[in-house]
């Protein structure tokens, strides 16, 4: 055990000591307060995008009708009006438009029969996205003068177009929580969370499998240690690493929406919602990510222990990124529909259960026994796994032969250790 713990503080220490390892940690907190200001950001050039559209009403009535109707659009496609204090006339509109002083200049006059209006959109290039949003608000701020020239009630019309209602008669009903959208939503941002993490902490645990292999410090140290001991070591300490950087991003993430929303004069912990999770559900997100890192890590370590140079680490991260992709596609499903089938028997399925029965853990009233034995059933997998990725270890370890996936399954006899 005390060579275990010294193995596991070296990995530990080396990690953080790395450059790689400083240079992601400064990316990974600089990205997440981009994205805290992301929304602040994207207002901000949308607004630069936007066109500035002056209104020439010659006698419709329908300015304020046309603004208040393109208000309801969305902000990238919605231009800023504004009046036209010049002359109405063709020359004057042109050269506004020409020197740029505004984007186009729409001109309503009325229009005999039932068209009610005509418009005319003067700009210097073509802009199809405001013509379209143009078009649209001016349909909606014509509509009750048209129903009147064509002579139809407005309620007439209103009850001729609604919806027809569909009363629904469910045989077996499943009840779902009340506030199934917000877990729904934080399903999402956890699971993104879980995937990220074992993504990257997967990675780290095979290039450093990688980097000890091709400069022959595992030649040196399984002179003073066994293969099982030094793959779970490498295991914990760089796991432990990873943890220190995630929940510094956590800390930060959490500090600048806590400044922005004091700043805004939000209450951010509510916007966020995470109050409203109970106790047990952070404690099967900390057990799913543990056994989720511990399966995935295991196979990225075996399959770096099989890599002679750098440039094979690529192809050797093939097989478990393919997992994780297909595990996180699954999990997607499975937050669209927590109770289908298929979201169902993914949870149960080892390499897909850290994702999949955590969803379904936060979403649905599940019995106790459902994540009980999916975590059983991946500790049992998890076991194997490690065993075999020590036999692969020890086998591979000191190999200088190009990558083969062929060779982890072409084992020597022999224990693990």
């Amino acid at each position: 055990m005390n060579q275990f713990r010294v193995l596991a503080r070296r990995e530990f220490l080396e990690m953080l000591r790395s450059t790689s390892y400083k240079v992601t940690t400064v990316i990974a907190v600089l990205m997440v307060v981009g994205l805290a200001f992301l929304p602040a950001l994207l207002d901000w050039l949308g607004s630069l995008d936007q066109r500035r559209v002056a209104v020439l009403d010659q006698g419709t009535g329908l300015a304020a009708a046309v603004e208040k109707a393109a208000a309801a659009q969305p902000s990238s496609a919605r231009p800023v009006f504004e009046a036209w204090s010049g002359p109405a006339d063709e020359a004057a509109v042109e050269k506004a438009v020409r020197d740029g002083k505004v984007s186009g200049v729409l001109w309503l006059r009325p229009a005999p029969g039932p068209e009610a209006l005509s418009a005319r959109y003067i700009s210097k290039d073509r802009q199809p996205d405001t013509v379209a949003a143009l078009s649209l608000a001016l349909g909606q701020a014509a509509l009750p003068l048209r129903l009147e020239r064509a002579g139809i009630a407005p309620a007439a019309f209103q009850a001729a177009t609604a919806p027809v209602a569909v009363e629904q008669v469910a045989l077996a009903p499943k009840e779902r929580p009340a506030n199934f959208m917000v877990t729904q939503g934080l399903g999402y941002f956890l699971m993104l969370f879980l995937y990220i993490a074992l993504a990257m902490y997967g990675a780290m645990v095979l290039y450093g499998v990688t980097t000890e292999k091709t400069s022959r410090i595992a030649e040196v140290l399984l002179v003073a240690t066994r293969p099982a001991t030094l793959l779970l070591a490498k295991l914990v300490g760089l796991g432990a690493a990873g943890l220190v950087q995630f929940l510094l991003m956590a800390v930060v993430g959490v500090g600048v929406t806590l400044a922005r929303g004091l700043q805004d004069g939000l209450s951010p912990l509510r916007q966020l919602q995470l109050s409203t999770l109970p106790v047990a559900d952070w404690i099967w997100l900390v057990l799913f990510f543990l056994v989720g890192f511990l399966m995935y890590s295991a196979l990225y370590a075996a399959m770096g222990a099989m890599v002679s140079r750098p440039e094979e680490a690529q192809s050797a991260s093939g097989l478990p990124t393919l997992v994780l992709v297909a595990a996180y596609m699954v999990a997607i499903a499975a937050i669209i529909t927590p109770d289908g089938r298929v979201a169902t028997i993914g949870s149960f399925v080892p390499f897909l259960t850290p994702m999949i029965m955590f969803v379904r853990v936060l979403t649905l009233p599940l019995p106790i026994w459902q994540p009980l034995l999916a975590l059983a059933v991946n500790l049992a997998v998890l076991w194997l796994l490690v065993r075999w990725a020590a036999r692969v270890y020890r086998d591979n370890l000191l190999v200088q032969e190009p990558f083969s996936l062929r060779r982890a399954f072409r084992l020597r006899p022999g224990a693990a250790g």
